[in-house]
């Protein structure tokens, strides 16, 4: 939210008035700095090994066949011609790209329309 403020506050240097707020974008930097600071120095490393300690006790790994050795799949034996024609065949090929597209295209402009700003997304996302 800080960083939100932060860029709002730097889009509107050119408004007139501006600085009558500059006080309150001084103390929010304040806090920002003073949370980046705990965040860099809190010591997480205990709490990683007894999440680790849990995950040992709690997963157990199983075999999925009973002792047997299995060789690798041999991918040379693949018919790709035949593989092929079945996604020619294959009524949804494209639809899940060309949905996740539109959603991200609709995500896109709605965004857009907020704030104005976020072109660099919009012309990440086209490149």
């Amino acid at each position: 939210m800080c960083r939100e403020a932060f860029k709002k506050f730097k889009a509107c240097l050119n408004v007139q008035g501006v600085n009558a707020h500059r006080a309150d974008h001084d103390a929010i930097n304040v806090v920002y700095k003073s949370l980046q600071q705990d965040r860099e120095q809190a010591d997480i490393s205990d709490i990683i090994r007894q999440l680790h300690r849990v995950v040992d006790e709690t997963v157990e790994v199983k075999r999925d066949w009973q002792g047997e050795d299995r060789a690798p799949y041999d991918i040379s034996k693949i018919d790709f011609d035949r593989l092929r024609q079945e996604f020619e065949r294959s009524p949804a090929r494209r639809t899940t790209v060309q949905n996740l597209k539109t959603a991200i295209e609709a995500r896109l402009q709605r965004l857009l329309q907020q704030n104005p700003l976020r072109t660099d997304f919009q012309r990440h996302y086209e490149n």
